[in-house]
């Protein structure tokens, strides 16, 4: 009878609308809890911690103790996650793996290590199995590739192991529910529907991070990723890249708007959630 008049109330959502990650999380979470209100929002403030500590963590061996400090505090007060840390969602979730799958690819164009890629792939598919939006995170291994000036790695076959992994971990899943959020992916007006996003989600994302942080973001943008890559148009292997992490933070930043003014159906501001911890990252590179 509940599911009956919850249906009523909300037909458009039922199981296989969402892909299945964020459910286990919550049933894992209640196996050590009691289902109640009160533990489900610890659950959502446990997911903000620790999305402020992995970029703490981040930072610690690239800026002073005080900046990773205040970069992580900045993060936790962005208007976004303050919203959604306080609600039953699986958008924090979301970024906080989407910023791991870039740490991980940050490291493979450091390295060129398959371990690397294979934990750039296995975050993602981890993403892709919490919210059909996680796609968003195929535009890291092309961008990242492009701002650190690694376009060699594209001949080694470690490059191309996420691929499989999302594939084999993902595949499954997307073809039994693919009927069920099909209308997620739908872009229904074409280019007039991107145009109107680019409208929507830009300035949402600069405002949310507030002007301070938006100047500096785009300014360690600058500095990490883009002033490095204009000054030179190849490199030897004994030269000094530009960063691998940086460069997969600007990939982050950069691709979650673009991702959701190319496939988009609906306007809403919490998508950019997972560009917001490569945007305070940046921000901080560009105060040092």
């Amino acid at each position: 009878r509940f599911s009956e008049n919850y249906y009523l109330h909300y037909p458009k959502v039922a199981l296989g609308h969402w892909p299945p990650l964020f459910y286990l999380v919550q049933a894992g979470w209640t196996l050590a809890l009691p289902p109640t209100r009160e533990t489900m929002l610890a659950l959502m403030a446990v997911l903000a911690a620790l999305l402020a500590t992995t970029l703490f963590l981040f930072l610690r061996p690239r800026a002073p103790p005080a900046y990773a400090f205040a970069a992580g505090l900045a993060l936790l007060l962005l208007p976004l996650v303050r919203d959604y840390s306080a609600m039953l969602m699986a958008d924090l979730l979301s970024a906080l793996l989407a910023f791991l799958a870039a740490l991980a690819f940050g490291k493979f164009l450091d390295t060129g290590h398959a371990r690397a890629a294979l934990g750039f792939g296995v975050f993602a598919a981890l993403a892709i199995l919490n919210k059909g939006s996680g796609f968003e995170l195929a535009f890291i291994p092309p961008l990242g590739l492009l701002f650190s000036r690694r376009l060699d790695l594209l001949k080694r076959p470690a490059f191309w192991l996420p691929v499989l992994v999302v594939a084999l971990l993902c595949g499954p899943w997307y073809v039994f529910a693919f009927d069920k959020m099909k209308n997620g992916f739908e872009n229904p007006q074409g280019i007039a529907s991107s145009i109107h996003a680019v409208f929507y989600y830009i300035p949402r994302l600069f405002k949310n991070l507030g002007i301070a942080i938006s100047a500096l973001a785009l300014l360690g943008l600058y500095w990490r990723t883009l002033s490095q890559s204009l000054r030179r148009t190849s490199f030897s292997p004994g030269q000094n890249r530009p960063d691998g992490a940086w460069a997969a933070m600007a990939a982050l930043f950069i691709g979650v708007p673009v991702f959701h003014c190319v496939v988009t159906n609906a306007d809403d501001t919490r998508y950019l959630l997972p560009a917001l911890p490569a945007a305070i990252a940046l921000a901080t590179a560009g105060t040092l």
